[in-house]
């Protein structure tokens, strides 16, 4: 049997953070990756990193929700006009969602079609 059709449950994004040595001023520090949590077709729960963000220790946690609601609102509605984004009026958030949304389009990963991985049973 041909499988035809896609179950993804879109869940949101967020930001996972590693302790790295930044190179340009040596010192531990923060490393951003924007994680995205799914379901594939089989009912599993997945992550894949769209986008690897790098040092953001000039933003707060609070600027770092807030971007990370947009992108997934702005995500999720992709061409829907009917639904607004969360609102802002940080000029740094706005700046950062448009630079993080933006390279996800040319590096192609939003609207990634997924395969059907087989089943692993004997």
């Amino acid at each position: 049997m041909i499988y035809n059709e896609l179950c993804i449950y879109f869940a949101g994004m967020y930001f996972k953070l590693s302790m790295r040595k930044n190179p340009e001023n040596k010192e531990l520090s923060g490393y951003y990756r924007l994680v995205e949590s799914y379901r594939n077709h089989n009912g599993n729960v997945c992550l894949r990193t769209m986008l690897s963000a790098g040092f953001l220790d000039e933003l707060s946690a609070d600027q770092l929700n807030l971007i990370q609601k947009i992108l997934t609102a702005k995500v999720s509605n992709a061409g829907n006009t009917l639904f607004e984004l969360p609102a802002s009026d940080d000029l740094k958030v706005l700046d950062y969602v448009e630079r993080f949304y933006n390279r996800m389009v040319t590096e192609k990963h939003i609207d990634i079609s997924e395969k059907r991985v087989p089943d692993k049973t004997i």
